[in-house]
């Protein structure tokens, strides 16, 4: 019996000691390199050298003038959405505060009334591309510029309204996006302060990232368009009275931009 117990024993070591050498014994190990077929894919882009973005202070790179008196600007993407948007609008009508609505063209033709209510009540729009184009980073100058084109009609035939601010779906910005920009007459405009509240956090959280971390001549990103029940509006009740205490003044992006030393084309 013991014999036996001994034999399994050494068995069971030597299937051990073969399974734990055979990285080093002349197999090969097929795993991805995943690192430099991402830098073989992504060609390095210094962002300070594309046409049509806009750096606003804060952003890495930036090329305009810091800000000193505390000017932000509130931004809302992939509206209109028929319930959040009209309550984001009756709350900065109530605060007196003007914001920049970077909408989905699809959605506007959806509620063209809400749409048309943003410019009416003096607030900016700028495009967000038609179809909240996926992939946007992979498009094609055509696709990218039937995306802007076809929002532009549609704004066109609403209110005679022609957007100057094109903001990519998820951020992307490339080299591609910027050749579109520029024959377009567009400033790219991304952001500052990201409060994720297309998550839908709760209300404190997204109105505690923007008091902890906006400063003079920050965009602020937000969405008047989520899946799930926004709190966005709950937010901007809870940090809207406390920027204006600490002395902060809200205008549209464009006004921003002008302020800065970076004058749109």
């Amino acid at each position: 019996m013991f014999k036996h117990t001994l034999r399994s024993f050494i068995y069971i070591i030597c299937v051990y000691l073969f399974i734990s050498l055979i990285p080093f014994s002349g197999f090969e190990d097929t795993t991805p390199d995943i690192q430099p077929y991402i830098e073989a894919e992504t060609e390095p882009v210094d962002m300070r050298e594309l046409e049509s973005l806009y750096f606003s202070p804060g952003i890495a790179g930036a090329s305009a003038s810091p800000l000193t008196d505390k000017y932000i600007a509130l931004t809302f993407d992939d509206g209109p959405h028929e319930a959040y948007t009209p309550e984001i609008l009756d709350i900065l009508r109530e605060y007196g505060v003007k914001a920049t609505f970077f909408i989905v063209g699809k959605n506007c033709e959806e509620h063209p009334e809400l749409a048309a209510r943003i410019i009416d009540e003096g607030h900016e729009v700028g495009n967000h591309t038609y179809s909240h184009l996926p992939n946007i980073a992979k498009a094609d100058e055509d696709t990218i510029m039937r995306e802007l084109l076809r929002v532009e009609d549609t704004l066109h035939e609403l209110r005679g309204y022609r957007p100057r601010l094109f903001r990519p779906p998820g951020g992307v910005y490339n080299v591609t996006l910027d050749r579109v920009a520029t024959q377009l007459n567009y400033t790219a405009v991304l952001w500052n302060v990201d409060t994720h509240d297309w998550r839908c956090p709760p209300s404190p959280k997204i109105a505690t990232e923007v008091i902890k971390k906006v400063k003079p001549g920050y965009i602020v990103l937000m969405h008047d368009y989520v899946v799930g029940k926004s709190n966005t509006p709950a937010a901007l009740r809870i940090f809207l009275p406390r920027l204006i205490e600490l002395g902060y003044r809200f205008v549209t992006v464009s006004e921003l931009i002008n302020m800065s030393g970076t004058p749109e084309e």
